[in-house]
């Protein structure tokens, strides 16, 4: 049970104006360390959801510049030719490895020099035969 500042403030007044018999001492220290144990945990938690939601960001971020890199790389793709598609396939480190129906193709995508790889992935399939 999460206990609101609002609902705090009240017990504390209720603590304050009651004679002990009604509310001892180690009722309301049991009860404030309950509260600060519960004020920990969701400060714990809210940190923890910070941390994803900054990944999440840069996540995102990385995933409008790889779109933003592959629609340039299309764009002019259409229009290189032989010898300037062959340099474009050396820079983005695409191989295509063949054994008979099982292909792979692996490939990076720099970000820039400084930055090294953005992302780096392969994937395969089975020709039909």
């Amino acid at each position: 049970m999460t206990i609101s500042g609002q609902q705090q403030g009240k017990r504390l007044r209720l603590f304050r104006e009651a004679d002990e018999e009604h509310y001892p001492i180690d009722l309301i220290q049991r009860e404030l360390a309950q509260i600060e144990k519960e004020k920990a945990h969701l400060a714990a938690t809210l940190t923890q959801i910070e941390a994803q939601l900054a990944a999440w960001q840069v996540s995102i971020e990385r995933w409008d510049n790889l779109t933003a890199y592959c629609q340039d790389v299309a764009q002019n793709l259409a229009t290189f030719d032989h010898h300037e598609k062959r340099q474009t396939l050396e820079v983005l480190a695409v191989r295509v490895v063949a054994n008979g129906r099982d292909w792979r193709v692996s490939g990076s995508i720099p970000r820039n020099e400084q930055e090294g790889i953005l992302s780096q992935s392969s994937w395969g399939w089975d020709r039909p035969a």
